[in-house]
């Protein structure tokens, strides 16, 4: 048995302004005359919350578009009707600027109706305010964001979710920039961020996510999986797989850590293009080898059945048992 499965749960991203402060250093000790400007300011912030509550139909799906800050999914069993959480942030240099720009962030949510079972959340991201992670400095704790700084001039508008579901309704969120959390989801759902990452936990369904840049940690699985990462890492612990269920992973420039049951029955298949696959028969309970080399690895786990599919362009594979 090796090493279990560990979450990263809190993250914190690089700091840019003393990175900021050492390149101007530079430049002005060996550029005489050469000025060069940069400045962070601690913003300005007004904010607005609100609670919605709607019925959900039975086969309700939620969809929730959401261009800046965050999204937690929660399926309750307690849980009779839909509870929609919503945080409204406005971030700029001058409070005015805040007020004015808080009164643009609009979220809006459209109940299902008879000709449409759906559950629409959208929070676009006003057009004068940016999206782009090097107008401003955040630390994040697990899906939770905060902004501690911003470039003079710049205008930051967040929009945090929390949504609260009953059982039996899937889920597909579409995040722009900002992180994605989903808790215990139970039915086929779907996850898409542009530059944030995805965090899912206790899932029992089959579940697809797609990230462009950021990272995905997927903790207690049951059912299929399909991750499709750009730029990322991937670390995922599988708990059980049912017959017709199957664990596909591609990823361009990223690594792949991924925790099994030591009894699981599956086809395992790894490919790394730059890298190295690290396996180990002894950390299973029965292993039938067909192909075992520094990148490639096709081998039966117990009595086989379910297809693991992990593959990555450029970056390593370390398959852990538990």
């Amino acid at each position: 048995m090796n090493t279990p499965f560990a979450t990263l749960h809190t993250r914190t991203l690089t700091h840019r302004i003393l990175s900021v402060a050492a390149v101007v250093g530079l430049l002005t000790a060996g550029c005489n005359g050469f000025n060069f400007s940069f400045t962070f300011i601690v913003p300005k912030k007004a904010e607005a919350s609100d609670t919605q509550n709607v019925a959900l139909p039975d086969g309700t799906r939620v969809m929730v578009n959401n261009e800046i800050g965050s999204t937690r999914v929660t399926v309750d069993p307690n849980a009779t009707q839909a509870k929609i959480e919503i945080t409204r942030t406005a971030l700029a240099d001058t409070q005015e600027e805040a007020d004015d720009l808080l009164t643009k962030i609009v979220v809006t949510v459209t109940p299902p109706t008879a000709e449409d079972n759906t559950l629409k959340i959208d929070a676009p991201k006003p057009a004068e305010a940016t999206g782009h992670r090097a107008d401003f400095d955040v630390t994040v704790q697990d899906d939770e964001i905060n902004v501690v700084a911003i470039s003079a001039t710049t205008l930051v508008a967040q929009v945090r979710l929390r949504i609260t579901l009953p059982p039996g309704h899937g889920v597909d969120v579409v995040q722009g920039t900002g992180n994605i959390r989903a808790v215990a989801l139970d039915t086929a759902s779907s996850l898409k961020a542009t530059t944030g990452s995805v965090r899912t936990l206790g899932a029992n369904a089959d579940v697809t996510i797609d990230v462009t840049t950021g990272a995905v940690e997927v903790e207690a699985h049951r059912g299929s999986l399909d991750v499709d990462i750009a730029t990322g890492a991937l670390n995922v612990q599988i708990i059980g797989l049912a017959g017709d269920d199957q664990v596909v992973a591609r990823i361009e420039t990223g690594g792949i850590d991924i925790v099994l049951p030591e009894d699981i029955g599956c086809v395992l298949k790894a490919l790394v293009e730059v890298g190295a696959i690290d396996f180990r028969a002894r950390d299973f309970d029965r292993v039938q080898i067909t192909t075992q080399t520094r990148s490639v690895l096709d081998v039966m786990l117990g009595d086989g059945g379910p297809l693991v599919d992990l593959r990555t362009e450029v970056g390593g594979i370390d398959i852990d048992s538990q």
